[in-house]
């Protein structure tokens, strides 16, 4: 059977669209319509409902999507462990998919580290919102995935990594009540929110509003520039607060945190550089 044929129905099946999927895959539409309708005569089933467009899968479709997912997943598993034995350090790319607070904050020194052990292993970095995140763990165009919530969808392994607290931080003065101070506070402009990004208690204890940002280093250098304040992840403003930049100003209404879950496919036997990343962020 041609692996290259399952990759191309389970793109297929996952997109629900023909120039989508050919778009990921870097090909024509016509190729993988060609493909598709040979797997299809293959195995002498109808698997796609579709006319101009995909309208789903057959139930053998769908019966035949998580077969080809087994097989992907063993081809895969087997050709990282003969990787392995060609080469015993590990090296080459480990791409990561996540949210900006774990790649400003936390992953620099991890990386570091692991690229002074391992001076083979590439790290690519990409950030992106929570759904792609798992989209791309998923269909293993990341190999880990940092969110701030657990997983929603099933293929996952995962584990719950570090937490860091929220603090009211700013220039170092003496601390206030919070309904005093000024606040820089983060939005998404391009879509409602139905709650801040920050976790405040917005509903219950309303805040004096000085600027709006969407960027969490924005509102750290606002911060700094004496704007106002920010409830902000400890975690970011770590270093700052050791150098005296700014300093925690005010005591929440509220205790909030950012919990750190990690993902990687289910059933896959993940690349070395992947191994040790892993290692790393589970020790945190």
């Amino acid at each position: 059977m041609n692996a290259e044929w399952l990759r191309y129905f389970v793109t297929v099946a996952q997109a629900r669209n023909f120039h989508a999927a050919a778009t990921e895959l870097h090909i024509t539409p016509q190729a993988l319509s060609k493909a598709v309708a040979g797997l299809e005569k293959q195995l002498n089933l109808k698997l796609v409902e579709r006319d101009r467009r995909v309208e789903g899968l057959t139930a053998a479709g769908e019966v035949f999507l998580q077969e080809a997912r087994a097989i992907l997943r063993s081809i895969e598993n087997a050709e990282r462990a003969m990787a392995e034995w060609r080469g015993s350090e590990p090296m080459g790319p480990v791409a990561i998919a996540g949210d900006g607070l774990w790649y400003h904050y936390l992953l620099p020194p991890i990386l570091a580290d692991l690229i002074q052990r391992f001076p083979k292993v590439r790290p690519q970095l990409h950030e992106m919102p929570p759904d792609d995140v798992e989209h791309w763990v998923a269909t293993g165009k990341a190999d880990v995935g940092l969110l701030l919530s657990p997983p929603k969808r099933a293929e996952f392994e995962w584990v719950e990594g570090m937490r860091t607290p929220y603090v009211i931080a700013g220039l170092p003065q003496e601390k206030r009540p919070w309904q005093e101070l000024g606040y820089i506070v983060p939005r998404f402009f391009r879509r409602e929110m139905p709650e801040s990004l920050d976790g405040w208690p917005e509903e219950t204890h309303p805040r004096r509003i000085v600027a709006e940002v969407e960027l969490l280093e924005t509102a750290i250098h606002l911060c700094e520039a004496g704007v106002g304040v920010a409830f902000l992840p400890e975690l970011s403003i770590q270093e700052r607060i050791a150098q005296g930049t700014l300093a925690v100003v005010a005591e929440a209404p509220r205790a909030f945190a950012d919990h750190l879950f990690i993902i990687w496919r289910k059933g896959v036997h993940p690349t070395a550089p992947a191994r040790e990343l892993l290692s790393a962020l589970k020790a945190l």
